[in-house]
């Protein structure tokens, strides 16, 4: 009988974090692959009872991926410059292909989005601190108002792990 497999979509695909991953799950007897989001090709079709199926590249002839042989997907991917590209694979695995994932599209949008994570957690009643969404501001003075004034928290739409992010103490015009 084959193992079950797990996939982990990463473009570390050496990282210690991964090689600890694939030891654990090697230990409880599955059989854990590294692969990046960017080298697989969805494919859906005409068909009205559905045939989509995804498959990996390689250097001679693309591969069919058979996702009746994994059991998950963990995802794992941060590059922001493939981001939407990874979401999409892991969309196509996981909804139309039925791989369940430990991550799920909306789960990781969400996550990745400060402000849209506000906009979620606000509509279903949780309390979150005041944000403003604005692009190309021109008139900062009334944006810093709206959240109760100086000092305040800046961040750019773009960025993770504290990079965008800035705290405003005071605004020029006060300087002057």
């Amino acid at each position: 009988m084959k193992k079950k497999k797990i996939l982990i979509l990463s473009f570390d695909k050496k990282g210690h974090s991964n090689e600890r991953l694939k030891e654990e799950f090697g230990k409880k007897g599955f059989e854990c692959e590294v692969e990046r989001p960017t080298d697989f090709y969805c494919f859906t079709s005409n068909n009205e009872k559905g045939y989509d199926r995804i498959y990996k590249r390689s250097k001679d002839k693309s591969k069919k991926f058979v996702a009746k042989e994994y059991a998950a997907i963990i995802p794992r991917f941060t590059d922001s410059a493939s981001w939407a590209f990874s979401i999409m694979v892991l969309r196509h695995l996981n909804e139309n292909l039925n791989i369940f994932s430990t991550g799920s599209v909306f789960g990781l949008e969400a996550c990745s989005n400060k402000f849209y994570n506000g906009q979620f957690l606000s509509i279903n009643k949780i309390p979150v601190p005041k944000q403003v969404l604005s692009n190309k501001p021109t008139d900062y003075m009334e944006l810093i108002n709206l959240v109760n004034g100086l000092p305040t928290i800046g961040k750019l739409q773009q960025g993770s792990q504290g990079n965008g992010v800035y705290i405003l103490f005071c605004f020029l015009s006060e300087v002057i």
